[in-house]
């Protein structure tokens, strides 16, 4: 940049700049009363420039579309750290960054239709939206009509605002200066979405009869087959979306009763575990194999389009059954709905409530990363209460050598 050139302008003395940008069709002068405040300035932007900061500060604002600030936001390897106190940056979890670009990317566009076979009424999506004319009160009644429509749990709202907030918070940083503030500036609601309802066996069965009679009419009917994959498996949902054939494995070292398994590579936790599976499990996914599996898709759940990264969608499938069913709605123990990861839950319950498990044997089975998650389904369970009053009935025994009803 070329040094600070003194001009007189107005009757007065100056040290001027000039900036020179792409996209603008001439310099930009700007004016100081020193000179020493000009060579500060073009420090400033020496440095700003040696960052490889996206805009230079205190330059006007880039028009920017909502769109083409997430396709860099998303691109920027900065965006994927993450500042701690006293410690060096470090990557955000793969899982977390999966999941709020997958959130980004759906505020982008939401499409005319959504996943739940409703209409979006929200006006679509952000994505052709300037950021500059994007406001506070109109992103709290776009998610407010997304919560309605979508049926979200306060906890996947936060998730969403949450993920509006870091690429907010890039927008605004000084060094880009694509916005004035972010304005998701309410403050949200700390909501948790732990699940405590499961599925019973009456309920079960009536999801499994609906589901299969919806399958003898749907163009992929194997969403019977998914539930009970699911079931016996514990998978999460995109564990299973994800599947490919390539992953199964014949197995005959692991006991009489398990014949087969399934090798996890991306996990919620980015850490890689093995399901293993009985006979009659098998047996589902070789008639599976034998009716849906396709040469161009290595996928043991394609969607069905051509498109081989696209995944089968088995939420609007779900709710199709689940009404069906007549099990929409809140029960009125928990005031919870029945939801896909309902399953998954169940499933945990079960493994918990058996005999003779350990929180290692279940963290491995599902997958979890932390005792505290195992510890959590083994106190929600009935074991651990049920040990505990056997052990206080055999001390009594020893004691008094009565019995607690003489």
């Amino acid at each position: 940049m070329a040094k600070p050139q003194q001009v007189t302008k107005d009757g007065a003395v100056y040290w001027r700049i000039q900036i020179r940008r792409k996209k603008l069709p001439r310099p930009i002068d700007e004016y100081f009363n020193s000179k020493a405040e000009a060579q500060q300035r073009i420090d400033q932007i020496n440095k700003a420039l040696e960052d490889e900061a996206e805009t230079i500060p205190g330059l006007p604002m880039e028009n920017l579309s909502f769109g083409e600030a997430l396709r860099r936001f998303l691109k920027d390897p900065k965006a994927r750290r993450v500042r701690q106190p006293k410690t060096n940056r470090i990557e955000y979890k793969p899982s977390y960054l999966k999941d709020r670009k997958q959130r980004l990317e759906f505020l982008g566009r939401v499409p005319n239709r959504l996943a739940t076979g409703k209409r979006d009424r929200t006006g679509g999506g952000l994505g052709p939206i300037e950021l500059k004319t994007i406001k506070t009160s109109y992103l709290k009644t776009k998610l407010n009509l997304l919560e309605n429509e979508l049926e979200w749990s306060p906890a996947t709202k936060s998730r969403y605002e949450s993920a509006l907030t870091s690429l907010f918070d890039y927008c605004t940083d000084p060094s880009r200066y694509w916005m004035d503030q972010n304005p998701v500036n309410w403050k949200r609601v700390s909501a948790s979405n732990r699940r405590e309802r499961k599925f019973t066996n009456e309920e079960w069965q009536r999801l499994l009869a609906a589901a299969d009679a919806q399958d003898q009419i749907a163009k992929l009917g194997y969403l019977g087959f998914w539930l009970r994959l699911a079931r016996w498996s514990g998978m999460r949902k995109s564990e299973l979306l994800e599947l490919k054939w390539s992953q199964l494995k014949l197995e005959a070292d692991f006991g009489p009763d398990i014949v087969a398994s399934l090798s996890l590579h991306d996990t919620k936790n980015s850490e890689p575990r093995v399901v293993f599976l009985d006979i009659t499990t098998l047996r589902l996914i070789q008639a599976h194999e034998q009716r849906y599996r396709r040469q161009d898709n290595p996928l043991i759940f394609p969607s069905d389009n051509q498109n081989p990264t696209h995944r089968y969608s088995v939420s609007n499938a779900f709710v199709k059954a689940r009404q069906a069913a007549g099990l929409d709605g809140l029960d009125d123990v928990y005031n919870e709905p029945l939801v896909i990861h309902s399953i998954r839950h169940t499933w945990a319950m079960e493994m918990a409530s058996a005999d003779g498990q350990t929180e290692a044997d279940l963290m491995s089975a599902a997958g979890w990363k932390t005792l505290q998650t195992a510890n959590s389904y083994i106190r929600r369970s009935s074991r651990g209460s049920a040990n505990a009053t056997q052990r206080t009935i055999v001390a009594r025994r020893k004691k008094t050598k009565t019995y607690p009803d003489e």
